[in-house]
């Protein structure tokens, strides 16, 4: 039986999902998101990757805080059997979503979970109203500062994939102005991400129906970050008509803990206004 591991972030857990559920005559080999491992991680990281048959890594540069994570480390280390896939990310339908670190807190959490919206923020903190912190990130505002958003974000995924074994900016590309293919800038539809694993299995001679995966119920869904409004007039899209975004109640707000409850729907004011009052308890307080 071929043995697998699948080295990234969160999208990588997903892949691994997928790929159960889609070839169970493969056997994954399970590995922690990157993003938890620490040096001591190292050893039984690197026995299961000697283990495995194949590996598909996500690309990570250099500069991440552990050395032997790196693609070119990761290459170097287990030769032909790796393959390396990019960091699917596009900010295309929502421009400027970004997180926001705060001092020891880490990500300061949001009506959206980690997710702020840098002109969002950058409004606030000028002291401009609702209506006018609206367009800049939401409205025709946001067209000034990027005119051309898709194209724009198309061609930082294809500088990330200058060094890869596998792309996806080619399929996006085709994709993106037709059906929504992300939830948030780093979590892509199964659609998406199963085209990516059936990439990555034909590059390695596998079979590639993955279809029991991209079927699967579970999707990176917990978050949903509406299209801006002004990006779906420049395309016309055929989706996100009505502005709504899926995010988080915000519960409570002390000092720079702020407490999350369940599912909640926002229109583009309500959210707005949500982000606002965060921003008042600890921006402001800052």
């Amino acid at each position: 039986m071929t043995k697998v591991c699948i080295l990234g972030n969160c999208q990588a857990q997903h892949l691994e999902t997928m790929l159960k559920l889609s070839r169970p005559d493969i056997e994954v080999l399970n590995l922690e998101p990157v993003f938890m491992m620490t040096a001591e991680h190292h050893a039984a990281v690197y026995d299961k990757l000697g283990a495995a048959d194949l590996i598909f890594a996500q690309r990570i540069s250099n500069e991440f805080k552990l050395d032997w994570l790196s693609s070119e480390h990761i290459r170097a280390t287990f030769g032909s059997k790796v393959t390396v896939w990019p960091n699917v990310y596009f900010d295309g339908y929502f421009p400027g979503v970004n997180y926001i670190y705060y001092g020891s807190w880490g990500k300061l959490l949001s009506p959206l979970l980690e997710y702020h919206f840098h002109h969002l923020t950058a409004a606030f903190q000028a002291g401009l109203p609702v209506d006018q912190a609206i367009d800049r990130f939401a409205g025709e505002g946001l067209l000034a500062a990027t005119p051309d958003p898709f194209e724009a974000s198309l061609a930082q995924l294809r500088e990330r994939e200058a060094d890869v074994d596998i792309t996806i900016s080619d399929h996006l590309a085709e994709r993106v102005g037709r059906e929504r293919c992300f939830y948030t800038p780093n979590h892509p539809t199964n659609e998406l991400l199963g085209e990516l694993l059936a990439r990555l299995l034909r590059h390695a001679g596998e079979a590639s129906d993955i279809a029991p995966g991209v079927a699967m119920p579970y999707r990176l869904d917990e978050i949903y970050i509406a299209t801006s409004p002004a990006v779906v007039g420049r395309y016309d899209l055929p989706f996100d008509r009505e502005t709504r975004y899926v995010g988080r109640e915000i519960l409570d707000i002390e000092g720079s803990s702020v407490k999350l409850g369940g599912a909640k729907s926002y229109n583009v004011i309500e959210l707005t206004e949500a982000f606002y009052r965060l921003y008042e308890n600890v921006l402001v307080s800052a």
